[in-house]
């Protein structure tokens, strides 16, 4: 597990920043570590995301 700022994390994982604090909001996503106001986020975690956000698309684009 690396872990990463949200610039780099959203960048990995291509997420857009826009939406990378909608996902941290909602649960969907959560912080490994904070330093002073910057939240670091594990790779692994992004991957699951990065998943599900697919699955979810690819059902979309059957039904």
């Amino acid at each position: 597990m690396t872990p990463f700022f949200t610039g780099k994390t959203a960048e990995n994982g291509e997420i857009s920043m826009p939406s990378f604090p909608c996902y941290v909001q909602a649960g969907k996503l959560k912080s490994k570590d904070v330093i002073g106001r910057s939240q670091l986020f594990s790779t692994a975690d992004l991957r699951k995301l990065k998943q599900k956000l697919d699955q979810k698309q690819l059902y979309r684009a059957i039904s």
